[in-house]
């Protein structure tokens, strides 16, 4: 699931005491995503290891950032217990 970008523009002048109107223009635009990725218990040693594989992949202007959360169901309750 992807986010809405957040675009960011700014004006920088070239010569500020002279040429007024050279200026120069910049933009940023910054995107969010989020993956979520479901593991059952039978392969939870490889899911360890593909989620610290992707914290030691460096992309040039990406961040990463990862939450785990647990969840357990119990039957004899009939809910589950984060």
């Amino acid at each position: 699931m992807f986010f809405p970008k957040k675009k960011t523009s700014f004006t920088i002048l070239r010569s500020p005491h002279v040429h007024k109107k050279a200026r120069d223009q910049y933009h940023i635009e910054k995107s969010k995503g989020l993956f979520v990725f479901w593991f059952s218990n039978e392969n939870l040693e490889d899911s360890f290891l593909f989620l610290k594989y992707l914290t030691q992949i460096h992309f040039i202007g990406v961040q990463i950032h990862i939450k785990i959360n647990n969840q357990t169901y119990l039957p004899f309750l009939g809910k589950e217990i984060v």
